[in-house]
């Protein structure tokens, strides 16, 4: 089965840096690599005569616009290039994604200070809440190479099936992978009893160290693996702790679609938002992997 990703293109550095990335992985797939710019056409207003002409020569210009910053990539011809209407950015990737039964699409984004760099009803908060497939989040500066792969794992279902996908692209490329574990450790609120705490942060502690274990133990004898505990709120301790040697994040979420709970205020939500590598959000209910198989789906059911 021929595979394909989709990186949104506009000519900015982020955009041009989801390129690659999506390149770099289709590599390993043989996916078809498609960086497609969308323009928007001018909506139609009953009654305006002679003007209708005027609207037409706008869009042409608009369109020849697109077709000249998508002309402007400098990739390999491997790189395929489409310009598609839209009624905005997103709706056109996700017309597009789903024409093309695509099994990711690559978004760049940029970085906005402590408060995160995914504006709200930008390109990518938009695909983050309905994308049909797996969304890859590139910042502007993300590495070439992806020594380093994380997938953040708290052995629920949706961390199984981001730990199925991770396992898959490390194997492929070779990378490490590295299991990132919060320990989850109850606070009883009893004043001046700290040895209560740090008990209850110990016994926190060495279940996630047992369960990243056990699961590293049944990968594959040719994945590189780790298991790294840490303690502390969820999505802020993952995005620290992956800052500078990680070259991709892959998370798992059950928050997806408009139908259902907001995704930006989730863990994965917020790694997409504010880790400095690329992010890879596998959404529960994607029925393939970034390779076009299952894997994802049968480790949800797990």
């Amino acid at each position: 089965m021929s595979l394909t990703y989709i990186a949104g293109f506009d000519g900015s550095p982020a955009s041009t840096a989801a390129v690659r990335v999506a390149r770099r992985l289709g590599e390993t797939t043989d996916a078809d690599i498609i960086a497609a710019t969308v323009y928007v056409p001018t909506p139609l207003v009953p009654g305006k005569g002679s003007s209708a002409m005027a609207d037409a020569e706008l869009d042409a210009a608009i369109r020849n616009a697109a077709e000249h910053t998508i002309g402007e990539l400098q990739e390999p011809e491997s790189v395929l290039r489409r310009v598609v209407p839209g009624t905005s950015p997103a709706h056109g990737l996700h017309r597009l994604a789903e024409q093309e039964a695509a099994s990711l699409i690559a978004v760049g984004v940029t970085h906005h200070g402590r408060a995160g760099r995914i504006l709200l009803g930008s390109v990518g908060h938009r695909l983050l809440h309905g994308s049909p497939c797996p969304v890859l989040v590139v910042p502007a500066d993300a590495r070439d190479a992806i020594h380093t792969i994380a997938v953040a794992f708290d052995g629920e279902a949706e961390s199984r099936s981001a730990l199925a996908v991770a396992t898959d692209v490390a194997g492929r490329l070779g990378s490490q992978l590295r299991l990132v574990v919060v320990a989850q450790a109850i606070s009883y609120g009893v004043a001046g009893a700290p040895t209560l705490t740090l008990e209850a942060e110990r016994i926190a502690k060495e279940r996630a160290r047992s369960l990243g274990d056990e699961v590293i133990a049944g990968l594959p004898d040719d994945i590189h693996a780790e298991v790294q505990v840490l303690l502390g709120p969820a999505g802020q301790t993952i995005a620290e702790a992956v800052a500078d040697d990680v070259d991709l994040l892959v998370a798992g979420s059950r928050a997806y679609g408009p139908m259902k709970s907001v995704l930006l205020g989730s863990t994965s939500g917020y790694l997409a938002d504010h880790a400095a590598c690329p992010v890879l959000v596998v959404p529960r209910g994607t029925a393939t992997g970034v390779d076009g198989s299952t894997s994802g789906a049968v480790a949800a059911q797990a």
